[in-house]
């Protein structure tokens, strides 16, 4: 017989969100000083709350709205899943707008066809080998309005080669407001899009 821990009540969230970033919203309310994830610095894992977790996304919704994207837009996220990937893909949800995840490693015209296939406006992309082949893929692309490093510094190193290259720190200077989240979700009629191959093509 295996041994089973206390019960622990839940509660269902889902009731009255029709949305993601809403859902995401009453979680925070609910539970702001635990901790949402784990990130590990020097060596030691150190949890991250749900306020913390919410500043963080609501700061890259602020980002996505300064520059002048609208509710049902898309964005890409190229990058390994980590705090930082969910604070975009949470970022998004609470602008109202679409988060498409794309796969790591993946050839130019893979990634070509997926950014054009789904209509991204802006790529955020970790790695500069991934943001290699990120610029090769949308040298042609008139839909992108920007790419975004996860580092300034390899911003920074990349900016002659394409003008729409963001330095990151754009996504973290202030959260959006409560009243332009709340009029983005209540706009917003679908919330993510998933490619379920590296590629539809094979």
């Amino acid at each position: 017989m295996i041994e089973t821990g206390p019960h622990v009540p839940s509660k269902h969230l889902a009731q009255g969100s029709r949305t993601l970033g809403g859902m995401f919203c009453a979680r925070v309310a609910l539970s702001r000083d635990r901790a949402a994830y784990y990130e590990k610095h020097h060596g030691e894992w150190q949890g991250v709350s749900w306020g913390e977790f919410y500043r963080r996304a609501a700061c890259v919704a602020q980002g996505l709205v300064a520059l002048g994207l609208e509710p049902g837009d898309r964005i890409s996220i190229l990058g390994p899943t980590t705090g930082r990937w969910v604070c975009l893909d949470m970022g998004a949800q609470l602008a109202g707008i679409v988060s498409v995840g794309l796969y790591p490693m993946q050839t130019v015209d893979q990634l070509r066809y997926l950014i054009d296939h789904c209509d991204s406006r802006l790529i955020f992309v970790d790695g500069a080998q991934e943001l290699d082949n990120v610029l090769e893929a949308v040298r042609d692309n008139k839909k992108v309005i920007a790419i975004v490093p996860w580092s300034d510094e390899l911003a920074a190193s990349v900016r002659v080669r394409d003008p729409r290259v963001f330095p990151f720190n754009h996504f973290e200077k202030m959260p959006i407001d409560d009243a332009e989240r709340d009029q983005r979700l209540a706009a917003r009629d679908w919330d993510c899009l998933l490619y379920t191959s590296p590629s539809p093509r094979d």
